[in-house]
């Protein structure tokens, strides 16, 4: 059985180690931005909260009941529908196969009593 081997003890630089960090220790030096005012932040602050109200908006249309029972109809119909219109008979088939079964178990369990 062989000894754990140990890690190496050369300096040699790891990328995003370390090294790779500026002098604060939280990646490279920040490029120099010329100082923003006041109205200019806070014009910034004004249009991220909009673009956040608007995603916020369209997120609670998309994931409404109404909105998701729809696309369950749509799905579902889509199922049952040919590209050309029709009803698709396998479906149609499989549907009245299950109905039938489930009406024969509910009467089964009626005669019983």
């Amino acid at each position: 059985m062989s000894a754990p081997r140990r890690a190496s003890t050369d300096s040699q630089a790891v990328p995003g180690g370390p090294e790779a960090a500026g002098r604060d220790g939280h990646g490279a030096m920040p490029a120099q931005r010329p100082k923003r005012g006041v109205e200019e932040i806070e014009k910034e602050m004004a249009e991220r909260s909009e673009r956040l109200a608007a995603n916020i908006d369209e997120l609670v249309g998309r994931f409404s009941p109404a909105t998701l029972a729809r696309q369950s109809v749509d799905r579902a119909g889509s199922m049952v529908r040919s590209p050309g219109g029709g009803v698709r008979v396998e479906v149609l088939g499989a549907v009245a196969g299950a109905a039938l079964v489930a009406g024969l178990l509910v009467w089964r369990a009626r005669r019983r009593r």
